[in-house]
């Protein structure tokens, strides 16, 4: 995975950029099945980015994490 230097260049803090999945709370570098999508702009058709494409284990896995968190939250 990959952010262009374009982009990069572009940001102020170029350190909060992760190149990931935020999977519950843990960022994940790759998808479970290991595929990729291309984040491109759509006016010059560059690709900004390539990052994991999650698929349905990993929106399981995120829906048990923000069901955990949400009885936490309620609790407060």
């Amino acid at each position: 995975m990959a952010i262009a230097k374009s982009l990069s260049a572009r940001l102020s803090n170029p350190s909060l950029v992760v190149e990931g999945a935020l999977v519950g709370s843990e960022w994940r570098s790759a998808a479970d099945g290991g595929e990729t999508l291309d984040v491109t702009n759509p006016s010059t058709g560059e690709v900004l980015a390539t990052l994991p494409n999650c698929g349905v284990a990993e929106a399981r896995t995120a829906i048990a994490a923000a069901a955990d968190a949400q009885v936490a939250w309620a609790a407060k």
